[in-house]
C-alpha cells in the first residue's frame, strides 16, 4: 500500500520490479486469505477488513514519517514517536484500568521492559533508519517478510501446523522480497 499511495501522492511511477514484487506479494496474501476465508467464513472477512484498515493507516503513517525522518533524522523521529506512543498508551491504560499496574511481581516488569526494548524500541529504530536510507515504499515491501518469519517461528517453536497453501503464499511473499533485494 505504501508503494501505491506514495506513487499516487508524489506522482511517481512504480518501477517494473516493484510492480512484480507487489503482484507476487499480494497474490501470496490473497491465496492464504482465501483459504482461511473458506474455512472460517465471516470472521476471517471481518478480521481481514480490520487488518486492511490498520495497514492503510500504517501506510499513511509511513509515508508521512518518511518526510519527517528525512528532515529530523531517524533516531530523533523514533525517540519522539516512541515517547508519544508510550504516553498515549499509558493514558489509555490508566483510563481503562486505573492504577492496577502496581501490584505485580518484579519478573512481570522485567519481562515487560525486555519486550518493550527488544520487540518495539529497537525494531522501531532499525525500521526508521532503514526508511531513511531506502525510502518508505521499499521499507514497507521488505518488511512484509516479518509475517513470513512469524509463520516459520510458530512452526518451529510452537509446533503450529502449516498448510500447503500457507507455504505457497509464503513462497510468493519471499519471492516478492527477493525481487526487491536483487536490485
Amino acid at each position: 500500500m505504501v508503494v501505491v499511495l506514495s506513487a499516487w501522492y508524489y506522482r511517481r511511477a512504480i518501477t517494473r520490479s516493484e510492480r512484480h514484487a507487489l503482484a507476487l506479494g499480494y497474490l501470496g496474501i490473497a491465496l492464504v486469505f482465501m483459504i482461511n476465508l473458506q474455512f472460517a467464513g465471516l470472521d476471517v472477512l471481518k478480521g481481514g477488513v480490520s487488518v486492511f484498515v490498520a495497514a492503510l493507516s500504517y501506510s499513511v503513517f509511513l509515508i508521512a514519517s518518511a518526510h519527517t525522518i528525512q528532515r529530523v533524522g531517524a533516531a530523533r523521529f523514533t525517540a519522539y514517536s516512541m515517547t508519544v506512543a508510550t504516553l498515549l498508551t499509558t493514558v489509555h491504560y490508566a483510563a481503562q484500568h486505573g492504577v492496577q499496574l502496581v501490584n505485580f511481581p518484579a519478573e512481570f516488569y522485567a519481562l515487560g521492559l525486555a519486550m518493550a526494548v527488544f520487540c518495539t524500541v529497537i525494531p522501531a529504530f532499525l525500521m526508521n533508519a532503514g526508511m531513511q536510507r531506502i525510502g518508505a515504499g521499499m521499507t514497507a515491501m521488505l518488511s512484509s517478510i516479518g509475517p513470513v518469519m512469524t509463520i516459520g517461528l510458530a512452526y518451529f517453536f510452537l509446533h503450529e501446523a502449516i498448510a500447503p497453501v500457507q507455504l505457497a503464499g509464503t513462497a510468493l511473499i519471499i519471492g516478492s522480497v527477493l525481487l526487491l533485494v536483487r536490485r
